[in-house]
C-alpha cells in the first residue's frame, strides 16, 4: 500500500518524517520539498539507522538516565523516545556525552518508558541544499519503481537551516518483510 507523509518545517528542529516500523520494509517512491518562504533555506532530508539502543522504565520521579554504549561523535547522533515518541533536544532533554548521561527537563512518570538510541546516519538525500524562496526540488516520481530502499528501524529525518515555510512529503511504499532474504550469488 502507498502512503505519503508530510512535514511543514518552521524552524530548525529536526523532525523525524516516518521510521520503518519493525516486520517491515520500505520502498520510498517519491520526494517533494518546496519552500513556501521568501528566503533561501537549505535543507537536509536523510535517512538513519539505529545503532546501539537501551531502554529502560524508571522510577517516576526521575530526571538522569545513563546508558552504556558508545557515545557518538555528537549529540544530533543520540536519540531519546518516551513511550515512543522522539524527544527534542534541548527542549525535551538535554546530554553529557563524557559521562553517557541524558537529563530530562520533565521528571518521568510511572510506567513511562524511555530508549536511548545512538543513530548512523547512512544516506543524505538532500545535505543542506539550497531551495530558493518559491521553489521546489524533487526526485522520483517518474515510475511506480521505488529510489530508496529502507528496512525495518530505519527512520527518515528532516531539518532546515533557518525558520521558514518549507513542506516536506515522501511517498513510499509498506511492505511486510519477507522471511528470508535471497542470497544474491546463488548460493
Amino acid at each position: 500500500m502507498l502512503y505519503t507523509k508530510h512535514l511543514t518545517l518552521t524552524d530548525t528542529t529536526l523532525q523525524e518524517v516516518f521510521a520503518v516500523p519493525n516486520g517491515y520494509v520500505c520502498s520510498v517512491n517519491y520526494i517533494f520539498v518546496a519552500n513556501h518562504g521568501g528566503a533561501t533555506n537549505q535543507v537536509d532530508l536523510y535517512w538513519d539507522t539505529v545503532g546501539d539502543s537501551e531502554s529502560t522504565v524508571p522510577s517516576p520521579g526521575t530526571t538522569t538516565l545513563n546508558y552504556t554504549f558508545t557515545s557518538p561523535a555528537t549529540d544530533v547522533y543520540l536519540e531519546v523516545r518516551k513511550n515512543g515518541t522522539v524527544l527534542d533536544n534541548p527542549t525535551d532533554y538535554s546530554v553529557d556525552l563524557g559521562t553517557k548521561t541524558v537529563t530530562l527537563v520533565t521528571a518521568t512518570a510511572s510506567g513511562e518508558e524511555y530508549t536511548i538510541s545512538r543513530l548512523d546516519p547512512e544516506v543524505y538525500i538532500f545535505d543542506s541544499t539550497s531551495i530558493n524562496g518559491g521553489s521546489k526540488e524533487t526526485l522520483g516520481g517518474q515510475s511506480s519503481l521505488g529510489i530508496f530502499a529502507l528496512h525495518e528501524g530505519e527512520t527518515v529525518k528532516t531539518q532546515t537551516s533557518g525558520a521558514g515555510n518549507v513542506e516536506v512529503a515522501v511517498t513510499f511504499e509498506l511492505l511486510e518483510k519477507p522471511a528470508v532474504l535471497v542470497d544474491f550469488n546463488g548460493s
